[in-house]
């Protein structure tokens, strides 16, 4: 009886640990090449633009601070071209 209290006890600590370890190893993971649909009608972030304090192309700004790793930009000028871009591939 006391050999079956101490492997029901193992079984009920370990399996969490178990569990855990499983969700870290199959979704853990960061996620990369995101395609991302921009579409910016403050700035045309094309130009050079300063990193000064004022508030011009600050748009362009945010962009470029985004994680080039993780998020692929797709710049669209239009809003009626970006509508007929939308697929789930």
């Amino acid at each position: 009886m006391k050999l079956f209290v101490h492997r029901f006890l193992l079984f009920i600590l370990a399996l969490p640990c178990l569990q855990m370890i499983n969700t870290c190893l199959t979704i853990g993971n960061d996620p990369t090449d995101l395609k991302v649909g921009v579409v910016n009608f403050d700035a045309d972030c094309t130009q050079n633009f300063t990193v000064g304090c004022d508030a011009e192309f600050l748009s362009c700004r945010y962009l470029n601070l985004l994680p080039k790793k993780t998020l692929t930009q797709v710049s669209h000028f239009n809003k009626q071209l970006f509508n007929g871009k939308i697929n789930l591939e």
